[in-house]
C-alpha cells in the first residue's frame, strides 16, 4: 500500500462543470464514453508501507483512462 501520493491525475478543465457543459460534448457531441476523467499520473516516486519505493517513468506509454460513463480503459501512445 502506497503511503503516499496518488496514482492517478485529473482532467482539471472538468472542475467546476457537469459533463454536458464540458467543452469537447458541448461543441462536438462527444459522448460520454469518449471522455477521459483521470488517468495513471505522469511520472512520480511513491512511499510504501514497507520502506520500499515505486518509480514510475515520465511519458510512459501505456495508461489506464477513467471516462465519464465510469468505464476503464487502456491507452497505448505506440
Amino acid at each position: 500500500f502506497a503511503i503516499s501520493g496518488t496514482s492517478y491525475n485529473y482532467k482539471v478543465t472538468l472542475g467546476g462543470v457537469t459533463i454536458e457543459e464540458y467543452w469537447l460534448v458541448r461543441v462536438f457531441g462527444l459522448p460520454e464514453s469518449r471522455v477521459w476523467v483521470s488517468q495513471d499520473y505522469e511520472g512520480a516516486t511513491f512511499d510504501l508501507d514497507d520502506g520500499s519505493t515505486i518509480d514510475v517513468p515520465f511519458f510512459h506509454v501505456q495508461r489506464n483512462l477513467l471516462f465519464a460513463d465510469g468505464h476503464v480503459g487502456g491507452f497505448s501512445l505506440r
